[in-house]
């Protein structure tokens, strides 16, 4: 009897959290972006998943590459490049609900800078920087499973050996998305 009314209990519990559950959604995304640090900016491309938390919020992992490069004078050989590697969880807030419209974001992020100068790596001019920034945009879905966002932030900088000293510098990006 006991075995049964534990049985009976469980069923019952689990059968009303199942009704009371709702759907997460998650996104995944590519794109490109346009990084500015400074009065310098770079190219590149972009990958993201986004959870959504509860009905206004989300988590992402944010990863993006970006670079520049220049060439000498004659333009036949390639001077030096600099290349970003941004790594960043994003904790956002949507106006209704999450994943759909008008967002506000909160980004901690480590940027990993490489030079090369004529091929050489410059490992005086390599170095990580940590970043905060803020950031903002507009998600919507095209079809059930597929989403555009454009995006933006700003934000500083910073190397752990000189936290005093910031740097401004922002994204955009626009990214299409597959709801999974």
């Amino acid at each position: 009897m006991q075995f049964s009314k534990t049985l009976l209990f469980l069923v019952a519990l689990l059968s009303a959290g199942s009704v009371f559950a709702q759907e997460k959604i998650n996104i995944v995304k590519v794109g490109g972006s346009l990084l500015g640090i400074d009065v310098d900016y770079y190219g590149g491309a972009g990958f993201s998943i986004e959870h959504q938390l509860r009905q206004k919020t989300t988590l992402g992992f944010n990863v993006d590459y970006n670079s520049t490069s220049s060439k000498s004078a004659d333009g036949s050989m390639q001077e030096d490049r600099e290349t970003f590697l941004t790594i960043e969880p994003e904790f956002r807030f949507y106006k209704h609900s999450a994943t759909q419209g008008f967002y506000v974001g909160l980004a901690p992020s480590l940027l990993l800078a490489r030079s090369t100068l004529y091929g050489i790596v410059d490992d005086r001019l390599s170095e990580a920087f940590f970043a905060v920034a803020l950031k903002t945009g507009y998600q919507f879905p095209i079809t059930p499973r597929l989403h555009l966002q454009f995006g933006g932030g700003i934000g500083l900088l910073s190397t752990l050996s000189d936290i005093d000293e910031g740097i401004l510098h922002y994204r955009v990006n626009l990214m299409l998305g597959y709801r999974i």
